[in-house]
């Protein structure tokens, strides 16, 4: 913020910055408690949940940085872009940790020739890069770099980068909003392909999803957190294509680090890749090319290149307990397939997604708090529980097996709904303080693991989509996406118009996607 002028820097929920020559248009708050990620742990808090941690520029004692080394990567130079991209693919928008290396190590994962990053925060991969000749201007610091080290593209201009890739891409995603997405993150909370929000908490293998006409299916492995109300989390995915000869990809979370060929990922948390039941590393991928796998970070990406299937797996970490939230993406929405399960049907009705093994609807409940407890337990439990060791697609470590897993005669039990509504009847409670506007799943998250996991729910982007999409339905009208970039300047206005997919220095009012779908931690479930 002082190089760029201003009189104030704003930190806030420990990644966020922001610059301004003012700060105090909504008076104070007393919760700046959350620990900034590049400082030593147990030092200095960067803001907390709408809230900024203020600092005034002009008595900051930096000074300049040293030059920056050369670095590791081939660079291209400085390159013109424009509304139909120079360089194709545009990898998700990074806006506090992109680098140099971050966008280069993707884009090679993926398998093209050349990565650009642009404006800061943006970095597209391609085969190709020069459409519009040379620019000048590649002068915006990367956010995940040293301040005055690497810059990382700029306005309309990407800084070109070698990737040293084959250029045989991988997990490309599709364009023109036909991709069809649910999600599933935390305890789970899922959305499904349509929309519909819910939790599934019961402690077994499960259902995601399945194909009535094909033997295409996609089982997750449910396990309780060791604290409190014991939640569910998802350790475990796998999935069986419809082509036998296609390989069948299993991911999970290994019981130790000793595990064979377990992979650190993060934390305590160590992954083990099965293909076809045998037992991999990770980062090596398949060894196949029908099937890819790769490990990007604290994500894992899985892809069937011919039946357009991709799984962003993303391994989080929660007061000692490892999980997975993830992404399932349908590329073209798999027309051939009547599918059902717990992420419910891609047909854009989210008032049929509840249905039993036969895809008969089932009656969709009333009131919010049944999507989180007791009929969204009986639901899951009653119709995708999988109660039957043949029909498991999992394998297993040595010393465990299907019975360690299977609890589909499981009762509910109400202590988590009991700890929710105590929340609830109490003002001064950590759910209510930090759950505003009201959210069960982010209560939830709060009261059995902890405030910062309810403040990583609220900002979570599948819980601002669906929170989005709530409102525009019951508005019957769209919302304006404020605060976001596109790609133009003084010089490019004239001749490149901006469109939703670009970034710059002007204000972007196009307005909100629809919502992308999945599971994510405990599961909570989303469709689209």
């Amino acid at each position: 913020c002082k190089i760029k002028g201003y009189l104030y820097a704003g930190t806030q929920f420990g990644y966020a910055c922001f610059c301004g020559n003012e700060y105090d248009k909504y008076g104070r708050k007393d919760n700046c408690n959350v620990q900034c990620p590049g400082e030593e742990v147990g030092t200095t808090n960067c803001g907390g949940s709408w809230a900024n941690e203020v600092w005034d520029t002009a008595s900051s004692d930096a000074v300049a940085p040293p030059p920056p080394p050369p670095p590791p990567y081939t660079s291209l130079g400085c390159w013109r872009d424009a509304r139909d991209r120079a360089i194709s693919f545009r990898v998700p928008d990074d806006r506090t940790g992109n680098s140099v290396k971050k966008c280069v190590e993707t884009c090679k994962v993926m398998g093209y020739l050349y990565a650009g990053t642009q404006f800061g925060y943006a970095c597209f991969c391609g085969n190709e890069y020069d459409k519009y000749g040379r620019k000048d201007n590649c002068n915006v610091q990367c956010p995940g770099e040293e301040v005055g080290t690497t810059n990382c593209g700029g306005s309309w201009a990407n800084e070109v980068w070698e990737t040293g890739a084959d250029g045989n891409v991988r997990f490309a995603r599709s364009e023109g909003g036909s991709e069809c997405i649910a999600t599933g993150w935390g305890d789970p909370h899922l959305i499904t392909f349509d929309g519909l929000k819910y939790d599934v908490h019961v402690q077994s293998e499960m259902t995601f999803l399945k194909s009535k006409n094909t033997d295409f299916t996609i089982q997750a492995r449910l396990e309780p957190v060791p604290i409190g109300a014991k939640p569910m989390v998802t350790t475990g995915i796998v999935v069986k294509e419809a082509d036998a000869t296609l390989p069948k990809i299993q991911l999970s979370l290994a019981k130790s680090a000793a595990s064979e060929k377990a992979v650190h990922i993060r934390n305590d948390c160590y992954v083990q890749l099965y293909v076809d039941d045998v037992v991999r590393d990770v980062t090596t991928g398949t060894g196949r090319g029908d099937a890819h796998v790769a490990n990007i970070g604290r994500l894992i990406k899985v892809e069937y290149p011919t039946t357009n299937l991709q799984l962003d797996i993303e391994v989080g970490f929660w007061r000692n307990t490892c999980y997975f939230s993830i992404d399932f993406i349908l590329m073209d929405c798999r027309p051939g397939d009547d599918l059902i399960g717990l992420l419910g049907s891609p047909d854009g009705n989210k008032n049929n997604d509840w249905m039993n093994p036969n895809g008969d609807p089932l009656p969709i409940p009333s009131g919010s708090s049944a999507f989180f407890f007791k009929p969204a337990f009986d639901y899951a439990i009653e119709n995708w529980c999988i109660d039957d060791e043949t029909k498991s697609h999992f394998a297993y470590e040595p010393g465990y097996g299907f019975s360690d897993y299977e609890n589909c005669l499981d009762n509910y039990d109400p202590t988590l709904e009991e700890i929710v509504t105590a929340a609830q009847d109490n003002p001064e409670s950590d759910g209510l303080i930090v759950c505003e506007p009201f959210d069960f799943g982010c209560i939830i998250e709060t009261e059995t693991l902890g405030t910062e996991a309810g403040e990583a729910y609220l900002h979570d982007p599948a819980v601002v989509a669906a929170t989005e999409a709530a409102l525009i339905e019951a508005n019957g009208d769209e919302l304006t996406v404020e605060e976001t970039d596109t790609l133009n300047d003084e010089e490019d206005a004239e001749n490149q118009p901006t469109d939703t997919e670009e970034i710059g220095d002007e204000e972007d009012t196009t307005t909100t996607p629809p919502p992308d779908a999945g599971s994510r931690g405990d599961p909570h479930c989303k469709s689209t």
